[in-house]
């Protein structure tokens, strides 16, 4: 079984420019386990994971000033 990876990642909202730090984990060696499998395990405060994915896979990580909840 592959081991698990925890970083760190900046992010920051376009909008207002608020930021912070997600958590991620993610298979410490692609090569043995079929990719890196990353996970998003916490987004900063005040944001929120959205309902959307990007290009790779990893979902949105949305501001709650600029984007309420509907």
């Amino acid at each position: 079984m592959a081991k698990r990876e925890t970083f760190r990642a900046s992010v920051s909202c376009p909008g207002c420019g608020k930021s912070g730090s997600a958590t991620w984990e993610e298979n410490e060696n692609p090569v043995h386990a079929g990719g890196l499998d990353r996970e998003l395990v916490d987004v900063p405060h005040g944001f929120r994971r959205g309902q959307n994915r990007d290009a790779d896979g990893d979902p949105e990580i949305i501001c709650n000033d600029c984007q309420p909840n509907s």
